[in-house]
């Protein structure tokens, strides 16, 4: 049997990921938050850019408005249809139904015809609306139609797009200026025409009559003239007319139409309206009228057909000598029938006539009388056949009472041979005259079979040529019947459209969107400072916290420095003037208590870093300050010869120092220590003079020797010491501390070196290293460290707005 996972088993890696995944979200909106606290000033000053392009932008934009009208379709007897035309042109669809073709229609063919181009190129010519009139309002255009103060005729419609500027003058003069859109404009001079005055300019000849609002005008504004060609206008009005079915349930089409003038929309919604009514009676009437001259040629037509169709079945009737198709076939039956029986009855007389004659050449000269047969057809024949028995009888009757050699016996057989013969004449006869009868009886069977044969076909005939008759005068009855509705649907001129609900065009524009503009530009303004600061940081390729540490390497950080602005070579955190609870040395506190907690008895710590610019020296000088602030004796020792950046600042480069006690020039430490060299508290060991073998001065025993007696006279002891990757000074000083604190500077400190310095961790070459992560940006942090960074005690100084940037 399979075994299935316990639930436990299986649910908790992904439980682990759940929680990974959460914790990543909320490190990264932590980060975030505290980079908007950082540069807060940046996000404000983006956001004012924002609103304030924003801003210009809305105003920039001319005001749009929307109109609405609802319209109702109905069918001829104002009932609420899918659609008016597929009502219209029932009767019509009918028609072409009979000829097997299908034609639909609903009320979507309504919703494009009222949105097509047709239809507003009619509307245009209509309103006049291939002129266009604007002035410049604020930073954006507005349109005058009702208001404005005059009207220019162009004397035929513009190819293409053209505009002018038009000057309102005193005296009801105008000045015509910067012709735009046709050629040579350049150069041209302004013209000045009077109302009412036709004038050529580069536009095409014009004239310019005064409107109702021309006095009320202010004189000297501008207005920009648009000259549009038609079927560019109808484009422009057509792209702003939307057509659409107010439900599916419903024969209601709303218009709705956007424009930069109330009036125009409210115009063109209700020019649309009367535009579609007029095309509707004229599509109708139009129709109709194809319609009823279809009608007429079908008419025509169909006549023609039928009479075809009624000559054809007479033609018929005569050439077959039909009257009546049902009675010539029962006679044509009954006349075969007949001819049947008298050919079976003559066969039966032949056959009897046949065997009477067969029975007297089988009986010659026998005295016996011949068969009679009942209704023997030979009336005379039969005669003789009696007279013969009679005489046979007759003479039997002597011949029994006599002998046969009596006279009376031998005259009688004389009787009897002669009557044979004329009765066997008589059959031979009588036998030739029933097969000439017979031959003629079969003959009639066999034509009167045939005629009664071909009744079926030509009554098939006759029928298929009745239907077609039938069906000619069903159509030509149609055809008569749909002329007088298409006559009386012609003289009716009304619309099936009802205008329900009056263009309605809102107080207020619809476009720009001002609120929505400005939000937009708002949020850019916040973005556009994010993405700068994403892209910086994502360019960037040194560590920014401690996670980056501790998401690399196995190396545990004592703590975080923050930033500390205008930083000298000689700058204390616990120094004179310096606020005693500042974020820096709460840090420097908090570092302090790392150290104790990461190892109790360590007292000798050599400072570092892989690189210079991480603020090494700073760290050991300030780190030295706040241990001695616990009251313990710590000296700081300025282990990098090389440099000697600490006794520089302190001692002057001359002092004598650790170079003098490695080469054995001084050996007692009072010689060479300065008593409270950085401040009260701290003694402080200069480098000494630089000498060409470091290294091998490093090297010397002489070095383990000073440690071992500095740990004897004091608490702590700190040696800041060179970069451990530019020379290999930190290496050697490192067999003397019990701790090597590794400073790492954000923005300098590359995250690919932290691998190097996993690498010296690994193999010892550096002993029990630990990180210190410097010039942190705490403010960009989205909670305190310590009391100093989150709560601060330290009194916040303002700064000018200048020193912002």
């Amino acid at each position: 049997m399979s075994q299935h996972p316990s639930p436990e088993i299986s649910t908790a890696p992904q439980a682990t990921l759940v929680e990974n995944e959460q914790e990543d979200f909320t490190r990264a909106l932590y980060e975030w938050y505290g980079l908007v606290r950082r540069f807060w000033y940046w996000f404000l000053l983006s956001s004012i850019i924002g609103l304030g392009v924003a801003f210009i932008y809305q105003q920039s934009r001319n005001r749009e408005y929307s109109g609405q009208a609802v319209i109702l379709i109905e069918n001829s007897n104002n009932e609420q249809a899918g659609s008016l035309r597929s009502g219209r042109r029932s009767g019509m669809n009918a028609l072409m139904q009979l000829n097997g073709i299908n034609v639909g229609d609903n009320l979507q063919n309504e919703v494009f015809i009222l949105s097509s181009l047709r239809l507003m190129k009619n509307v245009v010519g209509t309103l006049k609306l291939d002129v266009d009139y604007t002035m410049r309002q604020g930073l954006h255009q507005v349109a005058l139609y009702r208001n404005r103060p005059f009207t220019v005729h162009f004397d035929k419609p513009s190819e293409r797009y053209a505009r002018m500027k038009v000057t309102v003058g005193e005296g009801g003069t105008f000045t015509l200026t910067d012709f735009e859109g046709v050629k040579e404009t350049e150069g041209r001079a302004p013209i000045t025409v009077r109302a009412g005055q036709a004038v050529t300019t580069p536009l095409g000849r014009l004239t310019i009559t005064p409107d109702p609002g021309f006095d009320r005008f202010p004189k000297g504004e501008e207005v920009t003239v648009h000259h549009y060609s038609p079927e560019v206008a109808a484009h422009i009005y057509r792209s702003r007319l939307s057509a659409s079915e107010y439900s599916k349930e419903s024969s209601l089409i709303t218009l709705t139409l956007t424009d930069i003038n109330r009036e125009r929309a409210e115009d063109i919604l209700y020019e649309v309206t009367n535009v579609y009514k007029a095309d509707i009676v004229d599509n109708k009437n139009r129709v109709a009228q194809r319609t009823a001259d279809f009608i007429d040629e079908r008419i025509k037509l169909i006549s023609k057909e039928l009479s075809q169709v009624e000559g054809r079945l007479s033609s018929f009737k005569q050439s077959n000598n039909i009257v009546d198709v049902a009675g010539t076939a029962s006679t044509m039956t009954q006349q075969s029938l007949a001819a049947g029986q008298q050919v079976r009855q003559l066969s039966t007389e032949l056959s009897v006539a046949q065997n009477l004659a067969d029975f007297l050449r089988s009986t010659h000269g026998a005295k016996e009388v011949i068969p009679v047969v009942s209704n023997f057809g030979n009336s005379a024949v039969a005669a003789q056949i009696a007279e013969f028995n009679r005489l046979v009888m007759t003479r039997n009757r002597y011949a029994d009472n006599s002998s046969a050699e009596t006279p009376v016996v031998r005259d009688l057989d004389r009787q009897l041979e002669s009557l044979r013969s004329a009765i066997n004449s008589s059959l031979q006869n009588h036998v030739r005259g029933i097969e000439i009868q017979l031959r003629a009886a079969q003959g009639n069977e066999a034509r009167f079979n045939s005629m009664a044969s071909g009744v079926p076909v030509k009554e098939r005939e006759v029928v298929d040529i009745t239907r077609q008759q039938n069906l000619k005068e069903a159509l030509y009855t149609y055809l008569l019947n749909r002329r007088e509705e298409v006559a009386l649907q012609l003289a009716i001129e009304e619309a099936n459209v009802r205008l329900v609900e009056n263009p309605i065009v809102s107080e207020s524009p619809i476009r720009p969107r001002r609120m929505m503009i400005l939000g937009i530009g708002l949020l850019l303004g916040l973005l556009f400072p994010a993405a700068v600061i994403w892209v910086l940081r994502y360019l960037d390729n040194t560590i920014s916290s401690r996670q980056d540490i501790e998401e690399h390497t196995a190396i545990p950080v004592l703590g975080e420095l923050p930033h500390i602005e205008r930083t000298s070579d000689d700058t204390l955190v616990f120094g004179p003037g310096n606020a005693p609870n500042s974020p820096a040395a709460e840090a420097f506190r908090l570092l302090r208590y790392g150290l104790h907690f990461m190892s109790r008895t360590a007292k000798v710590f050599l400072v570092t870093s892989s690189s210079p610019g991480h603020g090494k020296s700073f760290v050991s000088r300030n780190l030295a300050a706040s241990l001695a602030l616990t009251g313990k004796r710590v000296i700081l020792v300025d282990a990098d010869i090389r440099v000697h950046n600490l006794s520089t600042n302190f001692a002057g480069r001359q002092a004598l120092g650790l170079t003098e006690y490695l080469v054995g020039d001084h050996d007692r430490l009072s010689e060479i220590v300065m008593r409270d060299g950085v401040l009260p508290g701290v003694d402080f060991l200069p480098a000494g003079i630089v000498p060409p073998n470091v290294t091998e001065l490093l090297m010397s025993d002489r070095l383990d020797r000073l440690a071992q007696e500095l740990r004897e006279h004091y608490d702590y002891v700190l040696f800041d010491t060179t970069p451990c990757f530019s020379v290999a000074d930190a290496g050697i000083v490192s067999r003397v501390a019990d701790v090597s604190i590794m400073v790492m500077r954000v923005g300098v400190q590359p995250k690919a070196g932290l691998r190097s310095i996993t690498e010296l961790h690994r193999s010892r070459k550096i002993g029990n290293i630990c990180a210190i992560v410097n010039d942190c940006d705490m403010k960009a942090r989205a909670y305190g460290y310590g009391y100093g960074y989150g709560y601060g005690y330290a009194p916040r100084r303002k700064k000018a707005w200048w020193k912002l940037w």
